[in-house]
């Protein structure tokens, strides 16, 4: 256990994230966990015993609260993704004059004959273009735009949320082409999305076990149709291992 109290400042908002507060709680740091929506609130204080913050945060204002907090280091546990979000919370450790650790979910190799990569989003909507008929996109609301812009034949999966609903009415996808629902899910639940969506290809961001890749996977296979997969963004340094990250925290809080 280490020194009991020391606070840490967590951003959180994922699976990974939550167990990361629960372990590192576990181990003697107080851990307060900053998410995005508030949709991610309540895992998140369950985790760290402690009220999560919730709203998106810039670098300055990370960094501000890590201060407030008095806390020992930054812990960027946000989605693979969420790219901007660590890029904000890397410069707030270095505003903040902080150890910064990014722990990530581990990537998950697919492969097979159905199986198609991606190494951007402008070359996923490519691919689809190349493609005969349908998609069933799960990549959430932030990356629709893209596949909405060339018109392409699409339903989307989304959470059940008002922020998504509102992106959805922006870009001008109507209800009809909208399948709300809150993970996690199943193979059975996918295979039921793609014949409710009479899709070809189902659309996928790489986002690992705890982003439910493997029951996609399984999905598309036994529904027969392609699978296109889009590669996370390049994320150095990151730590995949739980105990890794708290072995290496507490060697920087003793320093």
């Amino acid at each position: 256990m280490t020194e009991i109290g020391v606070p840490v400042y967590l951003i959180g908002g994922t699976t990974e994230a939550n167990h990361a507060a629960l372990r590192l709680a576990e181990e003697g740091f107080s851990v307060t966990v900053s998410v995005a929506t508030p949709l991610g609130a309540a895992p998140a204080a369950a985790a760290s015993g402690r009220e999560a913050e919730s709203g998106p945060k810039q670098a300055a204002e990370i960094a501000a609260r890590a201060i407030e907090l008095k806390a020992a280091a930054i812990i960027d546990c946000s989605h693979p993704f969420a790219h901007i979000v660590t890029a904000e919370a890397s410069s707030a450790a270095q505003v903040a004059g902080l150890p910064y650790f990014r722990f990530c979910r581990s990537p998950v190799e697919v492969s097979g004959d159905f199986v198609a990569q991606a190494g951007s989003w402008q070359e996923a909507v490519r691919h689809l273009q190349e493609l005969p008929g349908k998609a069933l996109l799960t990549v959430g609301t932030r990356h629709l735009e893209p596949f909405v812009t060339v018109g392409l034949s699409f339903t989307a999966r989304i959470l059940p949320v008002a922020e998504s609903l509102t992106a959805c009415q922006r870009l001008g996808i109507g209800p009809e082409r909208i399948i709300a629902a809150h993970p996690p899910f199943s193979t059975d639940f996918n295979r039921a999305c793609i014949r409710h969506a009479r899709a070809d290809v189902l659309v996928t961001k790489e986002s690992g076990k705890e982003g439910g890749l493997p029951q996609k996977v399984e999905a598309a296979a036994l529904e027969g149709i392609r699978l296109l997969v889009v590669a996370r963004p390049a994320d150095p340094g990151a730590i995949h291992d739980l105990e890794q990250l708290v072995t290496e925290l507490k060697e920087a809080v003793r320093q």
